[in-house]
């Protein structure tokens, strides 16, 4: 591939970028080549070392797009980070499972706190119901054989629902706690990704 032909497709494909940024980038793969062929190299096998447009591209795009996701901090800019990473090679298949694994628990996690918060706290409002003079036998069914004082299984109940909405609490401030460890492992393992490519970009700008 000539000289123009690689420079043209590079900055076609780097669109993505500000003006300013890709005609950097543009420059300095230029000034690469232009010292290269100076030093008598071969402009065709120079070309060939520096990796074709396409995947030129793709490494800048993986890099935007982690810089991104480091400075807002939002799924969205995570997801994208992932995907413009796990597209750069084979080997960025192996984030997929790790990465999916680890969502998925964070998911339960949430699930799971939603679930047993919701749990204790409409324990909790039957049981306060039931002090309150209500009939909680529509809502509990414990049988005619078994004999109890209404008030004092109102107050377990209370009791219980107490217990399970900590314990949804303190599972909810968990998943947070995970969450933003997960979000921090996720951007290192993507930049560990980047780093085991050939090489960084001419004009790769940190």
């Amino acid at each position: 591939m000539a000289k123009n032909s690689f420079l043209k497709q590079l900055a076609d494909r780097l669109r993505f970028l500000a003006e300013a940024e890709r005609k950097d980038i543009i420059y300095d793969y230029e000034e690469h080549i232009n010292a290269a062929i100076e030093n008598g190299e071969d402009e065709a096998k120079v070309i060939e070392k520096l990796g074709s447009p396409e995947l030129i591209a793709r490494q800048f795009n993986a890099t935007q797009s982690i810089k991104n996701a480091e400075q807002n901090k939002t799924t969205g800019n995570m997801l994208r980070a992932v995907v413009a990473t796990m597209g750069l090679g084979i080997i960025n298949l192996f984030l997929i499972g790790p990465f999916f694994g680890l969502l998925g628990c964070l998911i339960a996690f949430y699930g799971a706190a939603f679930g047993i918060t919701l749990g204790g706290l409409v324990s909790a409002a039957i049981g306060m119901y039931g002090l309150l003079g209500g009939n909680v036998e529509q809502f509990i069914h414990l049988g005619n054989a078994v004999s109890y004082n209404v008030d004092v299984m109102s107050m377990g109940v209370v009791g219980l629902g107490i217990f399970l909405a900590s314990i949804g609490g303190l599972i909810a401030v968990f998943s947070i706690w995970g969450t933003r460890w997960f979000y921090k492992g996720t951007i290192a393992y993507l930049k560990l990704n980047l780093n085991v490519l050939k090489g960084e970009p001419v004009g790769q700008r940190k």
